[in-house]
C-alpha cells in the first residue's frame, strides 16, 4: 500500500477484504504497532424485516435485558484487571525508561488493548443480535453520568458500556433500515407489567417481586424491558399520578 509523504510501498496484513470504493484512510499506532482504517463508500442492504418489536433494559447486574426474557451478563474482565492492577505495581518498582520498564509498560499496554478488543467484540456481537432479530427496537434512557458520580456503583456502570451499547444501536438501526429510539424509563422497574399497578418501595437490591394487585411475579429486569417496550410503542410514560 502506498500511503501520501511516505516514499515507496508499505506492507500490509488486512483483517478482512476491502469492499467498495475506498474513499480515506486513517493510520494509528497502538502498542507499538500501526493500523490503518480505511473508510469506503458501499451500499448496504437492509436487515430481513422480522416484524418484531423489542424493549431493552439496560442494568448493572446483566448488560442488557431484552423483553424476550433473553439476559446478556456483565463482559468478565476481573482476570484482565487483575493483570493490569499487577503489572502497574511492577511498573512502580522499575527504573523509568530502563530496559525492563520499558518490557513491563510493553506488555501493559497490550493488556489494555485486550480488554479493548474483548469489549469491542462483546458489545458488537449483542447490537449486531438485536438489530438482526428485531424490526423495531426501544431502549431505556438510563443515564450512566448519575451511575459515575456514586462511588459505590461507578466501577459497575463504568464496566456497563451504556452509552456505547446505545451508540452501536443506533448507527446500525440507520444502517440496516430498522427504527431506533430511546424512551423514558422511569418507573418501568416499579410497575407491573400485567396491571400497570406501582410498588413504590422497590430497593436495587430487590430482584423479584409480586404484584400485591394482581398476583404477578416480576423478573425487575424483564418487566422493564416488556415496559419499556411499551412506552415506545404507545408514547405514554408511567409516572406517579398515573398509577393507582
Amino acid at each position: 500500500m502506498e500511503l501520501p509523504k511516505i516514499p515507496g510501498t508499505i506492507k500490509m496484513k488486512y483483517s478482512k477484504p476491502i469492499p467498495g470504493k475506498i474513499i480515506s484512510g486513517t493510520v494509528s499506532v497502538e502498542n507499538n504497532k500501526s493500523y490503518i482504517s480505511i473508510t469506503t463508500e458501499e451500499m448496504v442492504q437492509n436487515k430481513p424485516k422480522t416484524g418484531k418489536i423489542v424493549g431493552v433494559d439496560l442494568g448493572l447486574k446483566d448488560v442488557a435485558t431484552l423483553s424476550t426474557g433473553f439476559k446478556t451478563s456483565k463482559i468478565q474482565l476481573k482476570e484482565l484487571d487483575d493483570k493490569i492492577k499487577r503489572h502497574h505495581q511492577i511498573l512502580s518498582k522499575k527504573i523509568k525508561d530502563g530496559c525492563n520498564w520499558c518490557k513491563v509498560k510493553g506488555k501493559l499496554s497490550q493488556l489494555y488493548s485486550d480488554k479493548k478488543n474483548k469489549i469491542q467484540d462483546k458489545l458488537n456481537k449483542l447490537t449486531t443480535y438485536i438489530i438482526s432479530e428485531f424490526d423495531e427496537v426501544y431502549v431505556g434512557d438510563v443515564n450512566s453520568q448519575l451511575g459515575l458520580k456514586n462511588k459505590k456503583l461507578s466501577k459497575v456502570t463504568s464496566d456497563a458500556h451504556w452509552y456505547e451499547i446505545k451508540k452501536q444501536l443506533q448507527y446500525k438501526a440507520e444502517w440496516y433500515g430498522k427504527k431506533f429510539e430511546m424512551v423514558d424509563e422511569k418507573y418501568t422497574s416499579q410497575t407491573c407489567h400485567n396491571c400497570k399497578h406501582q410498588f413504590k418501595e422497590l430497593k436495587l437490591n430487590i430482584r423479584t417481586w409480586t404484584c400485591s394487585n394482581c398476583g404477578t411475579i416480576n423478573d425487575r429486569d424483564i418487566n422493564a424491558a416488556v415496559n419499556i417496550r411499551t412506552v415506545g410503542t404507545t408514547g405514554i410514560a408511567f409516572n406517579k399520578t398515573s398509577i393507582s
